[in-house]
């Protein structure tokens, strides 16, 4: 028994990824077009004004009198390798394709792309990118309030259990 399921378990985890449906050329320009119709790659764009913050703050508090050029020269290019990538080489359209295709069959891509093609689906690709920002704003002011009940429950549970925490 112990070796049968040693020999199962051995199968289910060298067996290939499990995926919706095959990965032909059809189902690939299906997922194509609807990355193309979600702006999905957007992400990638966010990246990279990520990035500019992040690495223009990083040379802002080492180098405090850095000209104003030297982050315009960053935004130009980070953007340019962005965009390159992004337009003319579609990598990521490329790397998003397996994680489309293992969870969509192509009557489901093809059903998508119908839907963001009809008015209710143009609206929600309007109103979704809001809705998502908005919506996170919201959580995090609902977390946020929660932090005196949580903090004070923690506190009330630890000294019960006897725990010294030096707060």
């Amino acid at each position: 028994m112990k070796l049968l399921k040693t020999v199962l378990l051995m199968c289910f985890l060298l067996s290939p990824p499990l995926y919706a449906d095959n990965l032909t050329e059809e189902k690939k320009a299906a997922i194509y077009e609807l990355l193309s119709m979600t702006d999905a790659t957007d992400v990638g764009r966010i990246f990279g004004e990520a990035y500019i913050q992040h690495i223009a703050l990083t040379l802002k508090q080492f180098n405090p009198d850095l000209e104003p050029r030297v982050y315009l020269i960053l935004q130009e290019e980070v953007n340019a390798v962005i965009d390159d990538e992004l337009l003319r080489k579609h990598s990521l359209h490329e790397r998003m394709i397996p994680v489309y295709h293992r969870y969509l069959t192509l009557d489901e891509t093809r059903q998508l792309i119908d839907f963001y093609r009809s008015p209710i689906g143009q609206k929600a690709m309007s109103v979704i990118p809001q809705m998502v920002e908005e919506g996170t704003l919201v959580a995090q002011e609902w977390g946020l309030s929660l932090v005196p009940e949580i903090e004070e429950r923690v506190l009330t549970r630890l000294q019960q259990e006897g725990v010294q925490v030096g707060y």
